[in-house]
């Protein structure tokens, strides 16, 4: 399955962000102000798209079709008006 940037909503960047910065679950909640569950939620639908077996798998198929720098910037964090890295 080929799958682009555009393909991802702005969320499920942000939590792909935070997968490639190895952040697991609880961490990824607390960073971008979510729940644990709306994370897991994010996660499944980006390893459908990206067509990966795992959260690993989809953060190196992001990387390798250039959806994600493979340089680390860290996990974006929800601020009042908008996303802050």
């Amino acid at each position: 399955m080929s799958c682009t940037e555009k393909d991802l909503t702005l969320r499920e960047m942000a939590v792909l962000e935070c997968l490639r910065g190895g952040k697991n679950t609880a961490d990824t909640a607390n960073a971008l102000s979510v729940r644990e569950c709306t994370v897991k939620f994010h996660v499944r639908n980006i390893i459908r798209k990206l067509g990966a077996m795992n959260r690993t798998h989809a953060v190196a198929i992001a990387m390798a079709a250039g959806i994600i720098a493979e340089t680390k910037q860290g996990c974006a964090r929800k601020r009042a008006g908008g996303f802050v890295s």
